[in-house]
C-alpha cells in the first residue's frame, strides 16, 4: 500500500531499507535510514513531505523515492539528451516537478535541487547544487528555516 505525501508512514523496517538499496543499486545514507526508521518512512518534512523508501510515503504521482529514481534514471526516447545524475535520490517534492535530492555518490550527502522548469539548452542546468548536506538540510527544516526561500527567495511560491 502506498501512502500519500500527507500521511506519516510507519517507521522504515531494515528489510525494506535493504530491498530499496538492492533495487537502487547503491547505498542510502545512514542518516536517512535512521530518520526513516525512528520517525517514519516519509510523509513529514519540508515541501509536500519527504518521500519514503519502499513501503513509505509517496509524492503526488504515487511514487516513493525508489520509484522516482528509477523513472528519472531511465532514458527518454522523446528526449535523447535526457540524463539523470547517477545516485541522485529524489526525497522531497516541492510541486511543479521540483525535487530536493540527495547525492548518494558524494561523501557528506549533499542536497541538489532538480528543477526541470530551468531547462533551456541543457538538462545539466536543472540540477542546482546547494550549500547544504542532508544533515544540515534536516536541521534547518527542524529549526523552522524555510528551505523554499533558501532555494528561490521568498517572492516565489510553489
Amino acid at each position: 500500500m502506498k501512502l500519500s505525501q500527507q500521511s506519516l508512514a510507519p517507521p522504515l523496517r531494515a528489510v525494506d531499507a535493504e530491498a530499496s538499496e538492492r533495487e537502487l543499486g547503491f547505498a542510502i545514507p545512514e542518516l536517512l535510514k535512521l530518520v526513516y526508521g525512528r520517525v517514519g518512512n516519509g510523509g513529514f518534512g519540508p515541501g509536500y513531505g519527504l518521500m519514503g523508501l519502499r513501503t513509505g510515503a509517496t509524492d503526488d504521482q504515487g511514487h516513493d523515492a525508489v520509484d522516482a529514481y528509477r523513472i528519472y534514471a531511465s532514458s527518454d526516447p522523446d528526449e535523447p539528451s535526457w540524463e539523470w545524475r547517477d545516485q541522485l535520490l529524489p526525497i522531497c517534492h516541492w510541486g511543479c516537478a521540483i525535487y530536493s535530492c540527495i547525492d548518494c555518490k558524494t561523501q557528506g550527502s549533499p542536497i541538489v535541487i532538480f528543477d526541470p522548469n530551468m531547462h533551456d539548452e541543457s538538462w545539466s542546468q536543472c540540477f542546482i547544487p546547494t550549500e547544504r548536506n542532508l544533515e544540515s538540510w534536516l536541521d534547518a527544516w527542524a529549526a523552522g528555516i524555510k528551505l523554499w526561500d533558501e532555494m528561490y527567495g521568498s517572492e516565489q511560491e510553489t
